[in-house]
């Protein structure tokens, strides 16, 4: 699945990224990013505007997720547009609460979903990931760890006085 997405849409639809905080586009790449890579999916995030640190003037990629900034004085709205318009042939899910963009995306036939039904995926992606983290922590943690035996048995075989 290839997703298009209104970036500045999932950043202000989400509860724990704001608009007015520097990190919030870097912190969307790398969630989408994990997702599409649980999902085998991939995704262009459209930004509203020009350069940016976390985007560049030319884009980024990401794995599967290639970011692109609107240009100065642009919003993402008309680019997402641009795309469906092109898109003939193409399989796109439009991401987006924007009901212009929805609706559009719906009539030339495309799947759409609103951010919070997206926000929904990822943050089941997001606890999918950390319970993947916690899991090779925990064996991490085990495999340090050395029962009394195990030390007495080690300290046999290599002499305390080593």
């Amino acid at each position: 699945m290839h997703y298009l997405i209104d970036g500045n849409n999932l950043i202000g639809h989400s509860r724990d990224m704001s608009l007015t905080c520097r990190d919030s586009r870097g912190e969307a790449i790398t969630r989408v990013a994990d997702f599409c890579r649980q999902t085998s999916g991939r995704a262009t995030i459209f930004f509203d505007g020009g350069p940016d640190a976390h985007v560049g003037e030319n884009g980024v990629s990401l794995g599967p997720v290639r970011a692109l900034l609107a240009g100065k004085g642009v919003e993402a709205d008309t680019r997402i547009l641009s795309m469906i318009e092109r898109a003939a042939g193409r399989v796109f899910t439009v991401v987006s609460s924007d009901r212009e963009i929805y609706g559009r995306a719906r009539s030339a036939g495309f799947e759409a979903l609103r951010i919070h039904e997206f926000n929904a995926f990822l943050e089941a992606a997001r606890r999918k990931t950390k319970a993947g983290k916690d899991r090779r922590d925990e064996l991490a943690q085990k495999s340090r760890r050395l029962r009394q035996e195990e030390l007495a048995e080690w300290l046999e075989i290599f002499g305390e006085d080593s």
